[in-house]
């Protein structure tokens, strides 16, 4: 059984994976704009940012990475070991002759999916990823049969990641800066038309000592206050907004760089052996049972 296992286990091509391990940047850009540690983490779990949430919410990196869309943009970048593309690649080399039987059966028979298809499959099947909400963490990781495909693989997965995520940021930052001109354009005029009834009732009035005008006096002074408060407060939102989308911050940061493996994580040789181990433990006790 042991020599069994061995040989199957050496019959079966090697797997190698490369990972690399990511933090969100997010907090830091909120520090950046003037606000204070606490104020950061609560701005970016505020309910109108919920577009905008990195790693606090990783969900968000999971569905890029098992997008369609992402993993045909990884299906294009060149493999600088071989000088093709992943996508050649996995359809000439490292698709075993057997799966591309499979692939071509299935497409003759069921008129569904090319072979393209069944190679976007493998590389959705072969980018992992796992986070972690104590540490802020997410681990990306992409396995293939040669190591140096690995590491090449997982670098660009990341550059592409960074590429989208910085993309969507961008967009909704973009529609926040417009929103709040909108709020500014409102704040505004709330103030010179506050302005205005102060500025008016004030002068018609001026030289009167009659409480009564006064008070409207008074009364028109704070609603002019209040509403210059606001349109200074909108003019600072409108600014921190602006800041942050001109900033070229990354939207994570790489805490582990990828790295070329150096040894497999399948076939397992002990795993095999305790598999054969076990299946002859159980044929050969039916088959002295079977014989009594």
């Amino acid at each position: 059984m042991v020599i069994m296992a061995t040989l199957i286990t050496l019959s079966i091509p090697r797997k190698y994976a490369s990972q690399v391990t990511l933090a969100d940047e997010h907090k830091e850009l909120g520090l950046l704009v003037g606000l204070n540690n606490s104020t950061a983490w609560i701005v970016q779990n505020e309910a109108n940012l919920t577009e905008d949430q990195g790693i606090n919410d990783p969900e968000v990196y999971g569905i890029i990475l098992e997008s369609r869309d992402f993993c045909k943009a990884l299906m294009q970048i060149t493999l600088d070991k071989y000088n093709i593309t992943l996508g050649e690649y996995l359809k000439a080399i490292r698709v075993s002759w057997w799966k591309r039987i499979e692939y071509w059966l299935d497409y003759l028979f069921q008129k569904e999916q090319p072979i393209e298809e069944y190679i976007l499959d493998h590389i959705q099947n072969s980018l992992k990823y796992s986070y972690s909400y104590r540490k802020g963490t997410i681990i990306v990781q992409y396995e293939d049969q040669d190591p140096e495909v690995c590491y090449n693989v997982v670098t660009s997965a990341v550059s592409l990641l960074q590429s989208n995520i910085l993309k969507k940021r961008n967009s909704f930052y973009q529609a926040q800066i417009e929103g709040a001109r909108e709020n500014r354009k409102y704040a505004r005029a709330m103030y010179q038309e506050a302005l205005q009834n102060y500025t008016r009732y004030a002068d018609a009035h001026q030289g009167n000592s009659l409480m009564s005008e006064q008070k409207v006096i008074d009364a028109l002074e704070k609603e002019r206050d209040i509403a210059f408060d606001e349109y200074k407060k909108v003019c600072l939102q409108l600014k921190r907004k602006e800041f942050i989308a001109m900033q070229k911050a990354f939207s994570f940061t790489v805490l582990k760089q990828a790295s070329v493996p150096l040894s497999p994580i399948a076939p397992s040789l002990p795993t095999y052996i305790i598999i054969f181990l076990i299946i002859g433990f159980v044929f050969t006790t039916w088959y002295i049972l079977y014989l009594k």
